[in-house]
């Protein structure tokens, strides 16, 4: 509502109605136009109160909200609208283009006709005073709406979850947009179960399994305390199972097809079934590399419609296979994995010393020369990486254990050792003929000063003729 002072205005008459004349025109609109200088002044100020981009982008989204006051004055204000001297354009960070980059987003959301939140794929962070952004930092959508819904339901909060699958993917997203928005740990929101949000029951024509006998069905969760005390022979395999309630349609996680209370795997050429007690030894094998495994909820074979293909459930292979390939590109192991792979598979000779061993240590500080023999097992033991072995092995028993390939086609090793292997063979070529156990547990400090000398010989008459 726009106020004159008396006399600023010609009406008519009766006082019923303004006379646009010339003058009434012309007061009219100097004060619009003192309006729009204090409106303009106003948002500038603001704006240049933000502290970060995405402050920025919510006063944005405030001023241009269809329910906001400023609405019809969004085309003037526009131009105004300016943070580190460049225009904000509108009031989001798009993800669009980065999709496809190792990131992912996703929006927690209720449609108009449901009851329960859901999360969503999205393409852009909207920004407002409700919106919270969350770094899904344990690498998994699996069991996330447990810690989220209390933002969702309780503090009616816009929730965003942003998952980057690489730190190179996190860091070119933030550069390229500009995106500086706090970001809340997912690891740092407590748990909570659905039922404190949800009834367990659902309406007429759900898939949810709950209290609800007819359309429940009776689901199992793998018993970890259990577990421990439990082992291969224990005959009665649903000892390693306990009866559970989910809702398949707004609960997340891990599950697992259970024939007979086994594991059924078909990750390889046939369906095979695995004793519950291998997710022991697997769990740990997990946790030697850094990663944790989660609940596991199992469903007998005839449910299997119930749950495969649903949204945000994952097969407990699928997902072991998922976290690994994961884990070895966040820690850069690649190289690493590769190099040791090929040092381990030039070390199947008798003739090759395996790595560490102590007596062969001491027979290189007595070699004269930097020959080929030092070249070789230099190059070789440090391929080996023993700083990362407990891992790297362990990464190659796992994969092995879930079927998982690791093909670094991309990736070289760091040294040609195949080719110094045939290096060392043609130019120390007695070594081939010494007995296999010389070279393991019946080294003896004999065979140590002849192998020196054998060697000083070879590489000495290599130098004096070169």
């Amino acid at each position: 509502m726009l106020e004159f002072a008396i006399g600023e205005l010609e009406i008519s008459a009766n006082r019923e109605a303004l006379q646009y004349t010339d003058f009434t025109r012309k007061n009219i609109k100097d004060k619009l136009a003192k309006v729009r200088g204090e409106l303009v002044a106003q948002a500038e100020a603001e704006m240049a109160g933000c502290k970060t981009l995405y402050a920025a982008k919510c006063l944005h989204g405030e001023m241009f909200d269809f329910g906001s006051s400023l609405y019809e004055w969004r085309n003037v204000l526009s131009d105004s609208l300016k943070w580190n001297g460049k225009k904000v354009e509108d009031s989001s960070f798009s993800t669009y283009q980065h999709s496809e980059e190792g990131m992912s987003l996703t929006h927690y959301e209720k449609s108009s006709r449901a009851t329960r939140f859901k999360g969503n794929n999205a393409n852009s962070v909207g920004c407002s005073k409700r919106t919270v952004v969350i770094e899904n930092d344990l690498g998994s959508r699996v069991g996330t709406l447990g810690r989220i819904l209390p933002l969702c339901e309780w503090e009616k909060k816009d929730v965003y979850m942003l998952q980057f699958n690489t730190k190179k993917a996190k860091a070119e997203f933030i550069k390229k947009e500009g995106f500086d928005a706090p970001m809340v740990k997912l690891s740092t929101l407590p748990k909570h179960k659905l039922n404190e949000f949800y009834t367990s029951s659902n309406s007429a024509g759900s898939d949810g399994y709950g209290k609800n006998e007819k359309h429940s069905m009776k689901v199992f969760r793998y018993d970890t305390d259990a577990s421990e005390n439990l082992g291969r022979y224990d005959r009665a395999k649903s000892k390693w199972w306990e009866a559970a309630e989910v809702d398949v349609e707004n609960d997340e996680g891990v599950y697992a097809i259970l024939d007979a209370f086994e594991l059924e795997d078909k990750s390889g050429e046939f369906r095979q079934t695995i004793h519950p007690n291998r997710l022991k030894s697997l769990k740990e094998k997990l946790e030697k590399v850094g990663i944790d495994m989660p609940e596991i909820i199992g469903f007998k074979v005839k449910a299997r419609a119930k749950i495969e293909d649903k949204d945000g459930w994952v097969n407990i292979w699928e997902w072991m296979r998922s976290v690994l390939k994961k884990k070895i590109e966040e820690v850069n192991l690649e190289q690493k994995y590769v190099d040791r792979q090929l040092a381990n598979e030039v070390s199947d000779k008798n003739y090759i010393v395996s790595a560490g061993s102590k007596e062969h240590a001491k027979m290189l500080g007595k070699l004269l020369c930097n020959g080929t023999w030092k070249e070789f097992y230099s190059k070789r033991d440090k391929m080996m990486h023993k700083k990362e072995e407990r891992v790297l092995d362990s990464i190659k028993e796992l994969a092995s254990d879930i079927s998982l390939e690791l093909n670094f086609k991309d990736i070289k090793p760091t040294h040609d050792l195949n080719a110094l292997r045939s290096k060392l063979e043609k130019k120390y070529g007695m070594i081939l003929h010494c007995d296999r156990w010389s070279w393991g547990w019946d080294w003896k400090p004999q065979f140590t000063e002849s192998l020196t000398n054998y060697i000083n010989v070879v590489d000495m008459s290599e130098l004096t003729q070169g």
